[in-house]
């Protein structure tokens, strides 16, 4: 599987979305108004010694409320971000996701608003590293 469709199963499980209602993998469709979409760009070079992947990972939220674009982003970043976080006490350790192990989510500022769109709904962002064996 590839690492959106991971992720997308991921948060779906977790009961941020469903995939292909409000929950959409590398684009975001014009409508429901509330969706969460999830997008892959270049992250780290593959580490050769551990073998691990690290690709970057954009969550995007839009809503006509930005309260609730907030809390769904918010949603996403307090998630992703505890897996294999040392600091958190409840943190797993990983997930294996369709027999791949996600080790971590590595945030990579925190998440914002980058506007609205035509249709005057908020959006907001959250940029993720993540690190897979592979």
């Amino acid at each position: 599987m590839s690492v959106l469709t991971d992720i997308g199963q991921y948060l779906q499980t977790n009961s941020i979305g469903t995939l292909g209602t409000d929950l959409f993998l590398s684009q975001m469709p014009d409508a429901p108004d509330d969706v969460v979409t999830i997008y892959e760009y270049a992250g780290n070079a593959p580490n050769r010694m551990g073998g691990n992947r690290q690709p970057g990972i954009q969550i995007r939220t839009r809503s006509d409320s930005y309260e609730t674009a907030r809390a769904k982003i918010d949603g996403v970043y307090l998630l992703l971000s505890k897996i294999g976080n040392e600091y958190e006490d409840d943190a797993p350790e990983g997930v294996e996701i369709n027999g791949t192990t996600y080790l971590h989510f590595q945030t990579v500022q925190e998440p914002f608003e980058i506007g609205v769109d035509d249709n005057g709904r908020h959006e907001l962002v959250q940029n993720f590293i993540a690190t897979y064996r592979s």
